[in-house]
């Protein structure tokens, strides 16, 4: 806000502004409320359908369905995270965790077949992450390589080692940029 500190045109300005200003907060706010509501409340019914596809007959249909569930659950998660750190309610939730195996987790659960390339170093120490914001960290990093890559030309490259007293983790693709 402006500080209003005169009773001529400036000061009235300056009031108009920061009224302005107020009420873009106010539709900001409802539109982010709205968005996380429309998030919250999509969950459930794509839960059901998620369940529903897996009682379908193995298939290239079967996959597909699953596969795009998969993107708009991910999708979902992501605008609510998102919220959460633009709300200013976001707290880490650190816990000793094993970054290979976590790396090694994503990559199996949800890239299973896409070109990567794992070098994963053995003996790396616990390290207190934030295991959610992490995976999605890993996640995104694994899709935009593998959708701005070279494609199935080269394989996405994920390391991880130790860096001196650190751990480096690093998503190298193949793309333009």
């Amino acid at each position: 806000p402006i500080p209003e500190r005169r009773r001529d045109e400036l000061g009235d300005l300056a009031g108009r502004v920061n009224d302005m200003a107020s009420g873009l907060k106010r539709m900001l706010d409802g539109q982010r409320g709205l968005l996380l509501a429309i998030s919250h409340e999509l969950r459930s019914p794509l839960t059901r359908a998620r369940l529903n596809a897996e009682l379908l007959a193995d298939g290239a249909e079967r996959e597909a369905l699953l596969r795009d569930l998969g993107q708009m659950r991910d999708l979902i998660a992501n605008l609510l995270e998102s919220e959460r750190l633009a709300a200013d309610r976001a707290s880490l939730q650190r816990q000793p965790t094993d970054l290979a195996a976590l790396v090694r987790g994503v990559v199996d659960a949800q890239f299973a077949g896409q070109p990567i390339a794992l070098t994963l170093a053995d003996g790396l120490p616990a390290l207190p992450l934030d295991v959610a914001r992490i995976e999605l960290l890993v996640r995104n990093l694994l899709d935009n390589a593998l959708r701005h890559g070279a494609g199935g030309h080269a394989m996405v490259e994920v390391s991880l080692q130790r860096v001196g007293a650190e751990v480096a983790l690093s998503v190298r693709d193949h793309g333009p940029g």
